[in-house]
């Protein structure tokens, strides 16, 4: 008989049998795998309760699964919904369930605060907004209550810190334009929501980026404010105001240009050519149209030559007929403009230029330059038919 073979498990309360099978042991570990066990499973039900209520957040059809002692988010989104749906005054038990089961809750002092407010009781409603501002502002409902309050009360400063607070928290809100636009029609606010923006407010970024099928009115607004931010020395940068500049453009091409002159330091000031010298741009094209496009044609190879200072276009063509090289969008008033340009090399090239609404040939009408074998010119009328005529080149 083997008598090394003794193995004992202490941690697990097992013991060797006398044919050397291991059994369990009835010593004092036995009932601590029980509470451990139990304890186990009823943190279980307890994180996947919280984790269910929590997933409500973001999608409203879990609520009917959490279990009732866990609803709390469930309970928060039940009522938006209520809200959304024009129905605000019948959130007052889901309200009163949420103040019951967390006191310290500014969701839940909102929602009852909403809930007064829709039932006619303002004195209640104000009540409630006040203790979930005193729980830390972070309700959104209480923020929109005092903005409205202090705009009331022709309180554009603190207007402005609520708006501040709402834009910082909630960026893409459906609530920040009409904030906004509220703030924008008393010059001292479109005056303080520049200055915030100037002053490096970390909203500013998302303010400046156009979201999917925003209305062009409510862009134009915002950008409206980002020029005024600009004149104050706030300038974003050339990316970060692209988007909104590009969608802009074709609608309300004035704005566009005056976003871009104002926010982009490298952009040409309205009226003023960007980039006549090809210093800053790459032969793909920059962000918008206020820069120089290089549209491109299969018969045509365009590459940059020289260094810094002295910049060259190259081109190589094989078109039978005129063909655009480059073009840029210019803020002109109507009246004639002379378009010169530096000419060498070799071959029978020809080089015009236009001014148009339209890019396509039959609208430019480009025309030929005159003078040297190396300065060449022409003098184009720009019709006012367009706030953005598009210069072009062609070959």
């Amino acid at each position: 008989m083997a008598t090394n073979t003794t193995l004992t498990n202490k941690a697990i309360g097992t013991r060797p049998d006398v044919n050397g099978r291991l059994t369990r042991s009835r010593g004092r570990f036995g009932p601590v795998l029980w509470a451990t066990a139990a304890f186990s499973a009823v943190y279980t039900m307890l994180a996947a309760g919280i984790a269910i209520d929590r997933a409500t957040v973001n999608h409203p059809e879990l609520a009917a699964w959490v279990p009732a002692p866990f609803r709390q988010h469930a309970l928060a989104v039940a009522a938006q919904e209520l809200t959304r749906a024009g129905q605000p005054e019948q959130t007052l038990h889901l309200a009163t369930s949420l103040l019951e089961r967390d006191p310290l809750s500014p969701e839940a002092a909102g929602l009852l605060g909403n809930t007064r407010l829709a039932r006619g009781n303002t004195a209640g409603a104000e009540a409630a907004y006040r203790a979930s501002a005193r729980l830390g502002w972070r309700d959104s409902a209480t923020q929109v209550y005092w903005f409205d309050a202090a705009m009331t009360a022709q309180d554009i400063n603190r207007a402005a810190l609520r708006f501040s607070a709402i834009a910082r928290q909630w960026p893409n809100a459906a609530a920040i334009d009409p904030l906004s636009k509220r703030l924008q029609n008393d010059p001292r606010g479109l005056a303080m929501l520049a200055q915030q923006i100037a002053s490096g407010a970390n909203w500013a970024t998302a303010y400046a980026t156009p979201r999917a099928y925003q209305p062009i009115d409510q862009l134009a607004e915002r950008a409206t404010v980002l020029v005024a931010a600009g004149a104050l020395g706030g300038q974003l940068g050339c990316d970060k105001v692209a988007p909104l500049v590009g969608t802009l453009t074709d609608r309300r091409p004035r704005l566009a240009a005056e976003l871009w002159a104002s926010q982009c330091p490298r952009a040409a000031a309205l009226g003023k050519l960007a980039d006549g010298g090809f210093e800053a741009q790459p032969i793909a094209g920059q962000l918008t149209a206020f820069d120089w496009q290089f549209p491109g044609n299969g018969a045509l190879a365009a590459t940059m030559t020289g260094a810094a200072g002295n910049r060259a276009l190259q081109l190589h063509s094989s078109a039978a007929s005129l063909v655009p090289v480059v073009m840029q969008r210019l803020i002109l008033p109507s009246q004639p403009y002379r378009i010169s340009w530096d000419e060498s090399g070799s071959g029978a090239a020809r080089i015009a230029a236009s001014l148009s609404c339209q890019p396509e040939r039959s609208a430019a009408n480009p025309q030929d330059g005159e003078g040297t074998v190396k300065r060449r010119s022409v003098t184009i009328m720009a019709t006012g038919e367009c706030d953005a005529p598009l210069l072009q080149l062609w070959v």
